[in-house]
C-alpha cells in the first residue's frame, strides 16, 4: 500500500530505491587487557583515527570546492577534532594506565568530555559536543568492522533516526541515491553536505524509523519533502517523465550577466557569504553582488575582536573584487553572550535578546570601529550597510547618528572615506510592520526570512519538536513578506531577499510576484536559481502570488505552486 509521509526538504531533486537502514548501535566490550597488549591497543585505536580521517577526506574528494565551501568546512572541523592531540593523549594514557581495551577507554574519555560540554552555558559551544560525539562513534564502527546491513549494490534511500557524522561513509556509496530522516532541518549540516553531493534529501519525517523497514521500495522528493512508501507504478512513472532523477550536483553555464524572467524582468542574483574567501568563489559563480556578508567570523568566536584595520582590508578586499556590484555587509549580529560572557549576564533566550544592533549601540566601539572601517573600504567600491534585529525606528536614528559622527572624524583626519548605503534587515515582527516608516530612514531594505520565519511562528528553529512549524509559505508568513515588499517599493527602496527562502526554487515564483526582484543566496544554488528564473512569467508569478496570499494553508499554497510549476521545477532546460 502506498504511503505518503510529509517531512522537510533539505536537498533537491528525486530518486527512487530500496530502504537502507544502517546499523544503529554498537556491541561497546569492556575487558583488561595484558602489559604486551598494550602497544598493540594503542596502534589499533590509532588506525582507528587513520581511517576515519581517510573517510572524511574521501568525502571531501567528492565535494565540488566552488560550491560546497560550506560542506568542506564542516568536514575540516570534524578532521580537527580526529587530530586533536589532546583527546589523543587521553585516551592512549586511559589505555596505559587502565590496562583495557581501546573502545572501553574511548567511551569513558567521550563520556567525560560530553559532561564537561553540558556544563557550559554557550549554546553554539555546547552544540560541538555532538561533533565529537558523532566521530567517536565513527572510530567505534571502524573498531567493531560494522558495516551497512546489505552490502548490495542495488540503488537505495539511507533511512536514519538521527544522522551521525559516522554515516558518512554510506553517503559516499554510489548506490546510495537519496536520503530520509525521522529529525533535522534545511541549515542542518546534514543538508549542506547532502546538497553539496546531490543527494535528494528529506528530513523531519516524525515516527520514520518506525514506519519504513529495510529493504522496502522508497521514492524521495526533495523538492517538496515528501517520502513514498511503496510507491505504486503509476507514481514512479510519472516523475520518471516529469521530473529527472537528480544524483550529483547540478551544473549549468555560469553567466555574468545577470538573469532576466521568461518575459525580460531583470533579477539580481547575489550571494550569501560566511567568509572572506567565499567572495573570490561567489565571483566566479555569477553573482552579481554580495547580498549578504555575514561578519562574524571576523570576532573569532568572541575571543578575538578585530582592529579597525583588519576590517578595513576584508571589506575593501570583497568591493575591489565586485567592483561596480554592491557588496551588502550586515554589521554585528553576535550575542553578547558570546563576545563577553564574563561579564554578561546570561540570557534565558539569547535569539531574543542582547544581539545585533541592541548589542551594537549598548557597545558603542565595537559599532564605531565597524563603521570606521566600511566607511573607508566604500572608497573602493558600493557598499551597503545592513544593520540586523532592527525592532524600532529610534534604533535606526540612533544608527545612523553614530555613522555621521564617525564620518566627521575620519574627514577631520584626513580620512578618504566613498559614500555607503544605509539598510534595515527586517527579520522581526516589528520592523515588518513599520517598513513604511523605516523606509524614509534607509537607502534600502533587506530581509532575513530565516528569522523572520521563527519569530513569526514563535519557535526556536533549532528544536527539532517544532520545526515542522517552520512554514516559509505560512499565510502568516506571506502576508508578511507581502507588506514588506509593497511598503518598500512604494518608496521607490531596492528590496531584497537574503535567507534560505532566495535559495530553494520552490518559493522563487511566489518572491518576484511578490516584487522582489533582488535575491541573495547559498553560491552552490547560483547557476541553478538563474536557469529557473529563466523559465518564469512575472506576470504569471504575479498572478500566483496574490493568488496564494488568499489561501489558508501553507500545504495549500505549496500545491499550488506544484500545480503551477510541476515542469518548471524539474529543473529541465
Amino acid at each position: 500500500m502506498t504511503t505518503y509521509l510529509k517531512g522537510i526538504a533539505i536537498s533537491p531533486g528525486w530518486a527512487s530505491g530500496r530502504a537502507i537502514v544502517p546499523i544503529g548501535s554498537f556491541d561497546i566490550l569492556r575487558y583488561h587487557i595484558t602489559t604486551d597488549k598494550v602497544p598493540s591497543e594503542i596502534n589499533r585505536f590509532l588506525a582507528a583515527i587513520e581511517k576515519s580521517k581517510a573517510e572524511i577526506k574521501a568525502l571531501s574528494g567528492k565535494i565540488d570546492p566552488a560550491s560546497g565551501k560550506e560542506a568542506l568546512l564542516i568536514l575540516d572541523m570534524h578532521t580537527m577534532i580526529l587530530e586533536d592531540k589532546t583527546f589523543i593523549e587521553n585516551v592512549v594514557n586511559r589505555i596505559k594506565s587502565h590496562a583495557i581495551n581501546t573502545e572501553w577507554a574511548l567511551t569513558e574519555i567521550l563520556s567525560t568530555i560530553e559532561k564537561t560540554f553540558d556544563r557550559i552555558d554557550d549554546e553554539y559551544l555546547k552544540e560541538r559536543k555532538f561533533d565529537i560525539t558523532h566521530e567517536g562513534r565513527r572510530i567505534l564502527k571502524n573498531l567493531s568492522g560494522q558495516m551497512a546491513n546489505d552490502e548490495s549494490e542495488e540503488p537505495g534511500i539511507m533511512v536514519l533516526s538521527v544522522f551521525a557524522m559516522s554515516n558518512m561513509p554510506y553517503l559516499m556509496k554510489d548506490t546510495v541515491m537519496g536520503l530520509a530522516l525521522e529529525t533535522g532541518g534545511p541549515i542542518s549540516h546534514h543538508a549542506i553536505i547532502a546538497r553539496s553531493l546531490g543527494i535528494p534529501a528529506v528530513a523531519g519525517i516524525k515516527g520514520l524509523t518506525d514506519k519504513v523497514e529495510d529493504g522496502q521500495s522508497l521514492l524521495v522528493d526533495g523538492d517538496n519533502g515528501i517520502l513514498i512508501v511503496e510507491p505504486e507504478i503509476e507514481v514512479v512513472s510519472k516523475y520518471q517523465k516529469t521530473r529527472p532523477k537528480t544524483k550529483g550536483p547540478v551544473t549549468v553555464p555560469k553567466a555574468k550577466n545577470g538573469v532576466r524572467t521568461k518575459d525580460g524582468v531583470p533579477i539580481r542574483i547575489m550571494a550569501n557569504i560566511e567568509f572572506l574567501e567565499e567572495a573570490e568563489d561567489a565571483y566566479d559563480m555569477g553573482a552579481q553582488g554580495i547580498g549578504l556578508v555575514r561578519t562574524e567570523y571576523l570576532y573569532k568566536g568572541g575571543k578575538v575582536l578585530p582592529t579597525e584595520e583588519a576590517e578595513f582590508i576584508d571589506y575593501s578586499t570583497m568591493v575591489k573584487l565586485f567592483k561596480g556590484s554592491p557588496v551588502i555587509i550586515r554589521t554585528l549580529d553576535m550575542g553578547g553572550d558570546k563576545l563577553f560572557s564574563a561579564t554578561y549576564r546570561k540570557s534565558d533566550n539569547p535569539a531574543l535578546g542582547l544581539r545585533g544592533i541592541r548589542l551594537c549601540l549598548k557597545e558603542q566601539s565595537l559599532f564605531r570601529t565597524q563603521i570606521r572601517a566600511l566607511l573607508r573600504a566604500s572608497l573602493y567600491g558600493e557598499i551597503g550597510v545592513l544593520l540586523p534585529m532592527v525592532s524600532s525606528l529610534n534604533e535606526v536614528r540612533e544608527a545612523k547618528k553614530i555613522i555621521e559622527e564617525e564620518k566627521a572624524g575620519l574627514k577631520e583626519q584626513g580620512r578618504e572615506i566613498g559614500t555607503i548605503k544605509l539598510g534595515v534587515l527586517v527579520e522581526t515582527p516589528g520592523a515588518a510592520m513599520i517598513v513604511d516608516s523605516l523606509s524614509r530612514e534607509v537607502d534600502f531594505i533587506s530581509v532575513g526570512t530565516n528569522d523572520l520565519i521563527q519569530y513569526i511562528m514563535a519557535i526556536d528553529r533549532g528544536d527539532e519538536d517544532v520545526l515542522y512549524l517552520y512554514q516559509p509559505l505560512h499565510p502568516a508568513v506571506l502576508k508578511a513578506l507581502s507588506l514588506i515588499a509593497n511598503q518598500a517599493l512604494q518608496h521607490d527602496l531596492p528590496v531584497h531577499i537574503c535567507g534560505e527562502m532566495a535559495s530553494i526554487p520552490l518559493y522563487i515564483p511566489i518572491l518576484i510576484g511578490m516584487g522582489f526582484k533582488e535575491l541573495s543566496m547559498n553560491i552552490s544554488v547560483i547557476n541553478r536559481a538563474k536557469q529557473f528564473i529563466a523559465m518564469i512569467d512575472s506576470n504569471s508569478a504575479r498572478i500566483l502570488a496574490d493568488a496564494a496570499i488568499k489561501l489558508s494553508s501553507a500545504e495549500e499554497v505549496e500545491g499550488l505552486i506544484m500545480d503551477s510549476y510541476a515542469k518548471e521545477l524539474s529543473y529541465e532546460a
